[in-house]
């Protein structure tokens, strides 16, 4: 792959480079297995499949703002990253 400074010559073609990217990574993420997640994912993983929103309240936005959502374990247990015991709360 290029260099991103090879095709991006404007302040605008970057925003766009930056969102292709971001948008590539989402549907690459989402479309991969849930088992071959890297525990470094899996927060990012469930705020996609939960479309950004909390699992608890439903809420995505407070004050104009994007809520920062927690990784949070269903039954307590950190070590037990089943899908089923994943959810994202505000």
């Amino acid at each position: 792959m290029k260099p991103y400074r090879d095709y991006v010559k404007t302040p605008e073609e970057y925003e766009e480079y930056i969102a292709k990217r971001a948008i590539n990574r989402a549907k690459k993420l989402l479309d991969m297995p849930f088992s071959e997640v890297s525990l470094y994912s899996l927060k990012e993983r469930i705020r996609l499949e939960q479309s950004g929103k909390c699992k608890g309240c439903g809420l995505d936005s407070w004050l104009d703002r994007p809520l920062t959502l927690e990784l949070e374990h269903k039954d307590g247990d950190n070590q037990n990253n089943a899908r089923s015991n994943l959810e994202c709360l505000c």
